[in-house]
């Protein structure tokens, strides 16, 4: 799923970072889908073991993505912001309120 997130993000965002991003989100989608407890943490601790042979994809998951900082988000389109606003809305609860709250960030 990884290698496939990383391929599907290159046509239009080829940067490291935007394939790191899109690999956590299709990683942590899966987890909400299969009812997790945790999808979020249970993403990234399985794309911090995927990426434990790759170096500069980990760098870019710890310090650019940095996932264990709380979610907060602006709604811009730059891929990180885009995760993380992500993130903060989809607990607002169902989904039109999810909806509203993306609406509500923004940009």
């Amino acid at each position: 799923l990884v290698h496939d997130a990383h391929q599907q993000s290159l046509p239009t965002h080829g940067h490291l970072r935007s394939q790191v991003c899109c690999a956590l989100y299709c990683l942590w989608a899966r987890r909400e889908l299969a009812v997790s407890s945790d999808p979020w943490g249970d993403a990234v601790a399985a794309l911090r073991a995927i990426y434990a042979s790759m170096p500069e994809a980990l760098e870019e998951l710890e310090w650019a993505v940095r996932p264990d900082d709380p979610p907060a988000g602006g709604g811009s389109g730059y891929v990180v912001d885009s995760l993380r606003s992500a993130r903060l809305v989809q607990a607002a609860g169902t989904y039109e309120e999810v909806v509203r709250a993306a609406v509500s960030l923004g940009n």
